[in-house]
């Protein structure tokens, strides 16, 4: 079996500096243990510092955040790719920082820097697997971002490419990240059966009567509506009960964890 390892290393370069003890022992052990195919980071966030660069065009650290924002509350309710350049423009409106903010940000996009680290352990990286990154960019913008990192990447995949936004299967419902109490849960119900079982496990087998959930291709045309009745049972309880008892039900479920416990977990586990 390939392995990649993933996000999980674009975030420890976001988040680190260069005194920082716990970051040089978390790059220590990414390069002296397992050997991976692939490293594959998050771009604009993990080895770029895009956040500078939107402040500077939106006038304010307080400004650029509504608008980022706003952003990522229409990227990831867009599902179907919508041009990058175009959902920039709408959330600068929306958030009420001005279009001429969105074309700033288009116009000075090759001043993107990197975060401090990012080249230094890219560096390193590179010497022992392929690099990819992946982004919601559009292929132009992706492209000439990447470029900012000073290493040359194996593949840079884009949400043009990709044709979409987010983390939900374009095809199966549902089989996307779903809100719980304080924290939401990744639900992989693949088949008919699966839906049957997280129903069962959620105390809506009354979801199985309802005809616009009765097969896949049904439940894909009303996901929404899908999403917005079991997001409304998951947040009666937090993450990991929810899946603690779908997981004994059969269903594929897990957290999504954020940046801290993700590498909290990853110190426990290397302590044991």
């Amino acid at each position: 079996m390939r392995r990649c390892l993933g996000m999980l290393a674009g975030l420890i370069v976001a988040c680190s500096t260069p005194a920082n003890a716990a970051n040089i022992f978390e790059l220590n052990f990414w390069l002296s243990g397992p050997r991976y195919d692939a490293v594959v980071f998050d771009l604009l966030t993990a080895l770029i510092d895009s956040w500078t660069l939107w402040n500077a065009a939106a006038g304010s650290a307080d400004a650029g955040l509504r608008w980022r924002r706003k952003y990522l509350e229409l990227t990831y309710g867009q599902g179907t790719y919508s041009p990058y350049e175009e959902i920039v423009r709408a959330a600068a409106e929306q958030s009420g920082v001005g279009l001429s903010c969105a074309d700033e940000l288009v116009r000075r996009w090759d001043e993107l820097p990197p975060w401090p680290e990012t080249i230094a352990v890219l560096s390193e990286l590179a010497k022992r697997a392929p690099l990819a990154v992946a982004t919601n960019c559009s292929i132009a913008l992706g492209r000439r971002a990447a470029a900012r990192c000073g290493v040359e990447f194996a593949v840079v995949v884009t949400a043009e490419e990709a044709g979409r936004y987010g983390n939900t299967h374009r095809s199966v419902a549902p089989y996307q990240p779903l809100r719980a109490k304080s924290g939401s849960v990744a639900v992989a119900a693949a088949n008919d059966g699966l839906f049957e079982k997280l129903c069962g496990a959620l105390g809506r087998n009354d979801l199985l009567d309802d005809p616009r959930f009765t097969t896949n291709p049904e439940r894909v045309e009303h996901r929404a509506e899908l999403a917005e009745q079991l997001e409304g049972t998951l947040a009666s309880a937090p993450p990991d009960e929810w899946i603690e008892r779908l997981n004994a039900a059969g269903v594929p479920a897990g957290k999504i964890r954020g940046v801290l416990e993700a590498l909290g977990r990853a110190r426990f586990s290397l302590d044991r």
